[in-house]
């Protein structure tokens, strides 16, 4: 039983994957629109020289944060 093989994008195919997560469509996004998974989406891009967003909280992460801050924590200590 052989293994799959895996599939080689052309240049133009990688710069246009590349210019729609610069663009802000999601990794996992492009990833399914050119059938590659999420991880080699971002390889793709650092290896464009692109920078790789972070991921964004999320509304209820982001209203637990502010809740610890305004209860006196400090950011470090939030961050821990």
């Amino acid at each position: 039983m052989s293994a799959p093989r895996s599939r080689r994008l052309e240049a133009e195919t990688i710069d246009r994957l590349v210019a729609q997560y610069v663009d802000g469509t999601t990794a996992a996004e492009v990833g399914r629109r050119y059938g590659v998974a999420k991880s080699s989406v971002l390889q793709l891009v650092r290896q464009a020289g692109r920078q790789v967003r972070q991921p964004r909280l999320s509304i209820s992460q982001t209203a637990q944060l502010v809740a610890l801050y305004q209860a006196g924590l400090f950011q470090k200590d939030i961050a821990a």
